[in-house]
């Protein structure tokens, strides 16, 4: 199954080996339903701070943008493998950045992740999603990745009829682009519907950790005596 932010390292490796093999296999069904993408970029952000290490992270994705068409799951993975990514490539003072903009036109929303690492020369850059490409020798500041993260990311974003991209971005480092489908119908019932279900969503979270709690303590009684990363 999908994992999720907030993991130990092994689990995530765990995660993108499963992932891997479930893509490969064509066996992910996406449920894409719309999403107000600040609010997933936001809850997946907060979910990963114990892995960033104390980083900042630079957030710049606008609550007005259209609604994203995802599978909120799969993106959340997406983004998860992509400031992991970062993290990872970088120095411990490097910028990371997370920006979102509307392609009216193509009527896509292009979500970005970037870092002001020591970036990736423009030869190798189409081949980042390669599976188990890594760059050698390691870049400078940066430690050894499986070369299943990206991997991951492109199928994950592509089961979800989305395009991934990567180029040098202006802090210096990489970037990856990732665009998805934006709903075309009424934006506020729409972003209405999207924040209600997500409310409900959280209230469905916390009941289900209290219910876990309960029979926990219950069993305590019962019985005295008796968790890697191109990323």
């Amino acid at each position: 199954m999908l994992g999720f932010l907030g993991e130990p390292r092994v689990n995530v490796l765990v995660t993108n080996l499963l992932d891997l093999s479930r893509i490969e296999g064509g066996a992910l069904r996406p449920e894409r339903e719309p999403f107000v993408l600040a609010d997933v970029v936001a809850d997946a952000i907060d979910r990963l701070r114990p892995q960033l290490a104390g980083r900042d992270v630079a957030v710049d994705v606008a609550a007005d943008l259209p609604l994203v068409l995802v599978d909120p799951v799969h993106l959340d993975q997406a983004l998860a493998n992509l400031l992991q990514n970062a993290e990872r490539h970088t120095s411990a003072t490097a910028a990371i950045r997370v920006t979102a903009r509307e392609d009216a036109i193509e009527r896509r929303v292009v979500l970005v992740v970037e870092d002001g690492g020591p970036g990736v020369p423009d030869e190798l850059l189409p081949r980042l999603f390669e599976r188990f490409f890594r760059i050698v020798p390691p870049r400078e500041g940066s430690r050894r990745g499986t070369g299943i993260g990206l991997t991951v990311v492109r199928g994950l974003v592509e089961s979800m009829g989305g395009t991934v991209a990567a180029r040098r971005s202006d802090l210096g480092g990489l970037a990856v682009e990732v665009e998805e489908g934006h709903d075309a119908g009424d934006r506020q019932d729409a972003r209405m519907t999207a924040q209600r279900d997500r409310g409900q969503r959280q209230r469905d979270q916390r009941e289900d950790g209290e219910d876990r709690e309960e029979p926990e303590a219950a069993d305590h009684e019962d019985q005295p005596g008796l968790e890697l990363p191109n990323g």
